[in-house]
């Protein structure tokens, strides 16, 4: 039985290769970012990269709070567990909003071109750290469990 507060090694996985993913294409998206614009794009991309982290670590949430509801029998725990669903599933809305809105303006200081470039390449992040880091994760349960 798992103690509660306490990481098993399949947590540590879990969180290590989505982690691992976020900070490898970051990186390299910021590097490519880097050298292709001015610096005032390498903020930018910052920017709108956090955002998307952020809404993937809302979603993390919300997924969790859901699997709690799921699996309570209870009311009052249920009710709990809503609360949290609610609280983060908002938070994830309005994160996609501002990622949206911010992607629409785009910034006054870069070039059109500039700034669909790296909003597009920092918006991909809340499609390639799900991926890569699911295929990953799942390498390391294969090579766990022999």
């Amino acid at each position: 039985m798992k103690r509660k507060g306490r990481f098993t090694k399949t947590d540590f996985i879990r969180g290590g290769a989505l982690i691992l993913v976020s900070l490898a294409w970051g990186g390299a998206a910021g590097v490519i970012v880097k050298f292709k614009y001015e610096a005032v794009a390498l903020e930018w991309f910052l920017l709108i990269y956090l955002m998307c982290l952020f809404n993937l670590y809302c979603l993390m949430k919300s997924v969790a709070y859901l699997q709690k509801i799921v699996s309570q029998t209870q009311g009052n725990q249920k009710g709990k567990a809503l609360v949290g669903l609610v609280l983060w599933g908002s938070l994830k809305v309005f994160c996609l909003g501002l990622i949206g809105w911010s992607l629409w303006k785009g910034h006054p200081g870069l070039t059109r071109q500039a700034a669909q470039f790296t909003g597009l390449l920092a918006a991909s992040t809340m499609v390639v750290v799900p991926i890569l880091g699911g295929l990953l994760w799942s390498f390391g349960q294969q090579t766990s469990r022999t």
